[in-house]
């Protein structure tokens, strides 16, 4: 029903469309080339303002969102001019081949580290460091003989930034 009733929205060729929730009761496959169609309506230059609660998707085809919570706006832009207002820090992924505790200990007291987890075979820090700090930190963690097997500061994705500025509240 989802394909036929856009189907039959397109035949009238719209500059824009509006649509909510497209993508409920898709399967993988129907949703893939759902995402495949929407891109390529975007390219022929058509407006598509999506409502959704299929985060993931959405990132994947929207140039710019709008997280709205009880009737108000909380961030609207693109993905990354979003996530640059709310950085207050970066969480970096560091995996060891061994001394994890002693690792964790050290980043704990250094500079620019708000918080250190154990997260599976790596740890998560919250840092507050610009890209220089990043790469000093590494320096010093090499130099101090901790076997680094994996050094990323991970993006936040549009759930992430979600769960952040959301609240939870119903209406």
């Amino acid at each position: 029903r989802q394909r036929l009733g856009l189907s039959r929205i397109l035949i009238h060729d719209p500059q824009v469309l509006i649509l909510d929730e497209p993508a409920s009761a898709l399967d993988p496959r129907a949703r893939i080339e759902f995402r495949e169609l929407l891109l390529e309506l975007a390219r022929r230059g058509k407006a598509i303002l999506i409502s959704s609660h299929i985060l993931t998707e959405l990132s994947e085809v929207c140039n710019r969102v709008a997280i709205i919570e009880r009737g108000k706006i909380l961030a609207t832009g693109t993905l990354e001019e979003i996530r640059r207002g709310l950085r207050r820090h970066s969480i970096l992924r560091i995996g060891l081949l061994d001394r994890t505790e002693e690792a964790q200990k050290v980043l704990a007291a250094t500079p620019d580290v708000d918080a250190v987890r154990i997260a599976g075979p790596a740890l998560e820090i919250d840092f507050r460091g610009d890209a220089a700090a990043r790469a000093e930190l590494l320096r010093a963690l090499v130099q101090k003989g901790f076997s680094v097997t994996e050094f990323v500061c991970q993006e936040q994705n549009l759930e992430d930034i979600f769960m952040h500025i959301t609240t939870g509240k119903v209406q």
